[in-house]
């Protein structure tokens, strides 16, 4: 396949952006990881994560699960396959997103919170200054849809113009709308890029081109923020894009030194690893740095971010995995990674996302997906249920799966449940069926018992299999002798 075909570049766009997300989420916040990952562990790794929602309770993520970055991705590509993409975002997929979000900043969430009520984030004047302060990377990470929807353009102010749109839906501060588009600005020059990227080369033409990710065209939020924002905005834009412009200057002359140039020194100069760490302007030019110098080698530019802990991992491997996806295509991805939660669910959507003759097939698509009683994602299916405990209530993690072929995961709660007396009798047929089985071998009594008390008190299973190294005959075994 042409490295150079546009449409292969974007699917490879948004497999690497998936990819990425999901290779650095396990070493986003190494508190909430409940397993012991080393940096050895560089490709999909299963995990459990400590989640407070909706209270506090054990979460087994499975390997190539990804996290707020990719659901929100995909939700703004079905939004801009509908007749009025900024309305289909607000009112449908914003608000049911709420019941399946893994990992979202408290920006997102407050805005999707405030939409789900019919509300806007700037709706008063508290609200806003909350809202207005918010220049976090959560608009930056969703936006790829929108460059591959307007791949054919030759004038970017429209692209520009839609990718601000997008972000002042959940964030007000310059840093969130200059980091998103320059973050678009980069994709389209790689998707129109039809060469070996030089070393060096993609921050030095992102400053000879700032006037045009950078324009100021905010005409329609300019009433909004008039009313709202306490503070000069215009003055905070250009402050924002001045430090950013100084950022990709510093980007540029330390990829001079080629080999010489250690990664969290650079970091921790554009402040990663600091109070600006999560910020919009700061994630897009550290994946700016990743894709910069890893151009050569994809696989490893997403693996140097993803497990760089201390920094925002999951956003930041996800937007270099972007960059680099829209640089070389599909062909880099490894099959290992191609193991990716809903790969071709993510094929699917970006191809019609291209697709010129869209308008015939998004309404074929509209009709077998979208806009179906049940979710903005179409009809879903229940495919697994795993119950967890938090103290005296029970949570059961449903896993959904649309008729397209995306899963998410939306948990329900049993308030002060009373756990049932459960026995477990084992006869003589059963005693020797265990006997027989090797994976029993290594398990001492104590540890049998243990096993029991969890499968018994509806502990996590698959939390239980991998700790006690069970297979699945072993355990069917054991739940036949529930009573």
């Amino acid at each position: 396949m042409n490295i150079f075909d546009k449409k292969n570049k974007c699917i490879g766009g948004m497999l690497g952006s998936a990819i990425g997300d999901a290779l650095g989420w396990p070493y986003e916040r190494v508190n909430k990881n409940l397993n012991k990952l080393s940096s050895s562990d560089n490709l999909f790794v299963e995990w459990l994560r400590k989640s407070t929602k909706p209270y506090w309770h054990n979460e087994t993520i499975l390997a190539g699960e990804y996290s707020d970055d990719t659901q929100l991705t995909l939700a703004i590509t079905r939004s801009l396959l509908s007749n009025n993409w900024q309305r289909h975002f607000r009112e449908k997929e914003l608000p049911f997103w709420l019941k399946y979000e893994r990992g979202g900043g408290n920006s997102l969430l407050k805005s999707a919170k405030m939409y789900s009520k019919h509300m806007t984030p700037w709706q008063t004047k508290i609200c806003a200054q909350d809202y207005f302060q918010s220049g976090g990377n959560g608009g930056v990470m969703r936006i790829l849809p929108h460059v591959i929807l307007n791949h054919s353009l030759k004038n970017l102010d429209s692209l520009i113009d839609e990718v601000i749109t997008d972000v002042f839906i959940t964030h007000g501060h310059p840093r969130a709308i200059l980091g998103a588009t320059c973050y678009a600005f980069s994709l389209n020059y790689l998707l129109n890029k039809a060469s070996v990227l030089e070393y060096g080369e993609l921050p030095k033409v992102i400053i000879e081109h700032v006037e045009c990710w950078s324009k100021y065209l905010i005409l329609k939020q300019e009433e909004i923020i008039n009313k709202y924002c306490i503070y000069d905005y215009y003055k905070e834009w250009q402050k924002t894009k001045e430090s950013m412009i100084k950022g990709l200057s510093y980007i540029e002359k330390s990829l001079k030194k080629a080999l010489l140039i250690e990664d969290n020194e650079i970091l921790e100069n554009l402040g990663c690893f600091g109070k600006e760490n999560g910020a919009g302007d700061v994630t897009i030019l550290a994946s700016i740095y990743y894709a910069s110098k890893y151009a050569n080698n994809p696989l490893l530019g997403l693996k140097s971010p993803a497990l760089s802990v201390g920094i925002d991992t999951d956003t930041i491997a996800s937007i270099t995995g972007g960059l680099l996806g829209m640089l070389h295509g599909t062909n880099w991805i490894p099959l290992e990674l191609k193991k990716i939660q809903d790969y071709h669910y993510i094929v699917n959507l970006s191809s019609l996302l291209f697709d010129d003759n869209r308008n015939k097939n998004i309404n074929q698509y509209m009709e077998s997906e979208l806009f179906q009683l049940q979710s903005p994602l179409g009809l879903l299916r229940l495919v697994d249920t795993n119950t967890v405990t938090s103290g005296k209530h029970l949570i059961s993690i449903n896993k959904w799966k649309s008729l397209g072929g995306q899963t998410i995961y939306i948990k329900t709660i049993n308030k002060n449940i009373e756990k049932k007396n459960k026995s477990i009798v084992f006869d003589s047929n059963t005693i020797n069926d265990l006997i027989n089985q090797a994976s029993l071998k290594n398990i001492n009594a104590r540890d049998f018992m243990i096993l029991i008390n969890g499968i018994l008190y509806d502990k996590n299973i698959s939390v239980l299999k991998q700790k006690y190294d069970i297979n699945d005959t072993l355990l069917k075994i054991i739940m036949q002798c529930i009573k």
